[in-house]
């Protein structure tokens, strides 16, 4: 379980146990159910899996890109360096996203060039953000 701090292992990223659920018409129906992730420091994420599996939505939910006013997260919690992201502003949330935490959404062939390689785009965007990528 998460405790709302760093664990000595130095998680970076934490989703415990969330679920959520969407609505269709006049009811809710639970599309995550249970979703837990540990990135640790030093490493780096990759999802996948079928369309519609709940790849992006994780995501969006746990970094405040979902409207919260639309979903219902009715369990769990995600924690980047300790900071409850469920319970940030939308401000605060902003200068997680893009500086600290990264998106390559569902559909790659958009996101990224292929016929530049992917070491080269990862660069372009640590630049773009005023990071060292060596």
């Amino acid at each position: 379980m998460i405790d709302g701090g760093m664990k000595k292992s130095e998680s970076i990223l934490e989703i415990d146990n969330l679920s959520l659920s969407l609505p269709t018409g006049s009811d809710y129906v639970e599309i995550l159910h249970g979703v837990t992730i540990d990135v640790k420091k030093g490493k780096i994420l990759g999802i996948l899996g079928e369309s519609g599996s709940g790849k992006t939505v994780t995501m969006t939910a746990a970094t405040g890109l979902l409207d919260q006013g639309y979903c219902d997260i009715h369990e769990g919690k995600a924690y980047f360096h300790g900071k409850d992201l469920l319970k940030q502003t939308g401000k605060t949330l902003a200068g997680i996203r893009g500086r600290q935490i990264g998106f390559v959404f569902q559909n790659a062939i958009d996101s990224m060039n292929p016929y530049k390689k992917v070491r080269a785009q990862l660069e372009e965007v640590f630049k773009l953000h005023n990071f060292n990528s060596t």
